[in-house]
């Protein structure tokens, strides 16, 4: 929302209202809601210039009006897969391949992106929905906050109903994935906890390397660099929360090139057998 602030109470506005025409008290009263509304900030979550590793946490990213807006859209998510000719956009638990084994996702999750996207990971293949309009506005939103160049091709959006719905360990580094690329991660819905840990295990010593992140309403999750080579994440089950939450993980993806039909050679035509000549007399029947 864009906003004035007064300086010497000279030609400055506030809410679009010129300040002469508020009293004192009601001119009191503004400033105290805009010095109490939440404002966007970033913390560095993880830092390692010699890996290239880097993750930062956007608080506010979108304001509340914007999120709840946002979680109204998701809600009626399945509308928007009626144009395509597949269930990629259709939030529903989907069926991995652990070691042979098949096991059910512990949350919902659906899939938009550019013409020929999609993510395979354990042994599923998700491909991508046409872009919705909300989806295509929100993504520009991203990249433009990020200073990315390039446009995200691709969102995988998470639901978790609640505190029960989780995701185990893991890093996004299939290769379907740009590698290098960033992993922007937004946030409505209820607040959940996010983890990462180093992904070598003699890394690890105990709980002083897993870094936990509390994501609300609105935020917004970069990762960056070589995160995904040198660092997992998780969310971990809780009882605490028990309202839904959506994440929404834009991505740039490796499209394959359209595949071309090779056209099939017609055979080379066979010449025909030679004709035998018809035996003239009793000599020749002999040789035949």
């Amino acid at each position: 929302m864009a906003r004035e602030i007064v300086i010497k109470g000279r030609n400055l506005n506030i809410l679009g209202i010129p300040c002469h025409l508020l009293s004192c008290e009601k001119l009191h009263m503004l400033k105290q809601i805009l010095r109490s509304a939440p404002t966007q900030k970033t913390t560095r979550v993880l830092r390692d210039r010699e890996r290239d590793v880097n993750v930062q946490h956007h608080t506010h990213f979108l304001t509340k009006n914007e999120a709840d807006t946002l979680l109204a859209e998701l809600k009626t998510l399945d509308k928007y897969n009626l144009m395509a000719d597949h269930d990629g956009g259709q939030l529903k638990q989907r069926v991995l391949r652990f070691y042979g084994k098949e096991v059910v996702t512990p949350r919902q999750t659906a899939a938009f992106g550019d013409p020929g996207t999609s993510y395979r990971f354990s042994g599923q293949r998700q491909r991508a929905a046409p872009w919705p309009p909300f989806l295509l506005e929100l993504k520009q939103q991203v990249a433009e906050f990020l200073g990315e160049e390039k446009p995200f091709n691709f969102v995988l959006i998470n639901e978790y109903k609640d505190g029960s719905q989780t995701i185990g360990w893991h890093a996004d580094d299939e290769r379907d994935i740009e590698p290098g690329s960033v992993i922007a991660s937004l946030s409505v819905g209820d607040e959940r906890d996010f983890r990462l840990r180093p992904k070598d295990p003699s890394e690890r010593h105990g709980r002083s390397t897993t870094t936990s992140v509390r994501l609300r309403h609105g935020d917004l999750l970069a990762m960056h660099g070589n995160t995904q080579k040198h660092y997992e994440h998780s969310v971990p089950r809780t009882k605490k929360h028990r309202k839904p939450r959506y994440n929404l993980t834009f991505r740039h993806m490796n499209v394959p090139p359209p595949k071309t039909r090779k056209r099939k050679r017609s055979p080379e035509p066979i010449d025909p057998l030679p004709t035998a000549k018809k035996p003239r007399h009793s000599k020749d029947i002999l040789m035949y």
